[in-house]
């Protein structure tokens, strides 16, 4: 019995040093605290996905804290964490607006697409934050219509990486490139 202990006891110390430095590593390089970065995210679980007139994809995790952007041929461009917690968004004349729906306060960002900076950052009431959700929100799905074009985000075995386009009948595939998929670089 003691011998079993013996090597156990190594083991599990090993374990918790690779399981904190993998948690580490996670936290500094995944989980940033810039509110526009380049730090691509694995999609584990994905809410929304919005396409523009550009054909770039746009696409929220759970609850659309991380708001993920990619060109139209699938190559990453940027990540959004305007929230802080759960939101809705909304993709306009080449501006993405984020409400932002929290404990503290609601909020609205609006980010230049062109230049990836905020251009308008305000703080609303609960009263107006209702009408505002109404009036820019959309329904999340993980599908997107557009000028009778279908875009259907999928998943693999592990995460979602593939966007199908379904247009007059005839379905074509687009592959997320360099999507990670475990949060360690």
């Amino acid at each position: 019995m003691m011998k079993k202990l013996h090597f156990l006891i190594p083991v599990m110390i090993i374990l918790l040093i690779v399981g904190n430095m993998v948690l580490l590593v996670r936290n500094l390089k995944y989980l940033p605290d810039e509110e526009i970065s380049k730090n691509q995210l694995p999609l584990y679980n994905v809410e929304e996905l919005v396409v523009d007139d550009k054909g770039n994809y746009y696409i929220g995790n759970s609850f659309n804290e991380y708001i993920q952007i990619f060109y139209a041929q699938g190559n990453y461009k940027n990540t959004l964490n305007l929230s802080g917690g759960s939101s809705s968004f909304t993709v306009h004349e080449n501006k993405i607006t984020v409400f932002s729906y929290g404990q503290r306060q609601n909020e609205k960002n609006t980010v230049d697409l062109e230049t990836m900076k905020i251009i308008e950052s305000k703080e609303i009431s609960d009263s107006q934050s209702e009408n505002e959700f109404v009036a820019y929100s959309q329904m999340q799905e993980r599908f997107y219509k557009l000028n009778g074009t279908t875009y259907k985000i999928e998943r693999n075995p592990i995460l979602y990486n593939k966007i199908q386009i379904i247009k007059n009948g005839k379905t074509e595939s687009i592959i997320l490139k360099n999507m990670p998929i475990f949060p360690i670089p």
